[in-house]
């Protein structure tokens, strides 16, 4: 069954081996840092995209332009429509938990709810009541929806 799918090895913890933190060196992701982010994020990061990480650009989470450093844990993989989207009010955050969380401005949605692409991880779209803190906040995807799978 996975004989078709794309083999490869996803380093998340002390290995220096690949470049993963690049600084100020290069602005653009490495092959490396693209793989890492495939495996992390699946693909776009935008509320419902279903774009796959193939299709997809990197955006800094602290601007390039601002001192942000090209390292894999301030880049996002978003697509090339939704990109043009970081220019034109929207905020771009990585939240506790490690997610990329997208807020509107202010304009779409006075509170700026934070909202996050579960798409990509089917595992996120259904919580068991135990699992659920009263300090976890509910994601509002971009059909209005908390915490339900995409639709198509």
């Amino acid at each position: 069954m996975a004989a078709h799918a794309w083999h490869y090895l996803a380093v998340f913890d002390t290995h220096t081996e690949q470049p993963l933190y690049l600084g100020r060196s290069k602005r653009l992701a490495s092959p490396d840092q693209r793989i890492v982010a495939t495996a992390r994020y699946g693909g776009c990061s935008f509320p419902a995209c279903a774009r796959p990480a193939l299709d997809c650009e990197y955006h800094h989470l602290l601007a390039w332009a601002e001192g942000g450093p090209t390292d894999i844990t301030n880049l996002a993989p978003v697509c090339g429509h939704h990109h043009t989207l970081a220019d034109q009010g929207w905020t771009v955050r990585g939240d506790p938990r490690g997610r990329i969380e997208w807020l509107p401005p202010t304009w779409l949605d006075p509170h700026r709810t934070p909202r996050t692409n579960t798409y990509h991880r089917p595992t996120h779209w259904y919580h068991h009541p135990r699992q659920h803190t009263s300090s976890t906040t509910s994601h509002i995807t971009d059909t209005g929806t908390a915490n339900s799978p995409p639709t198509t």
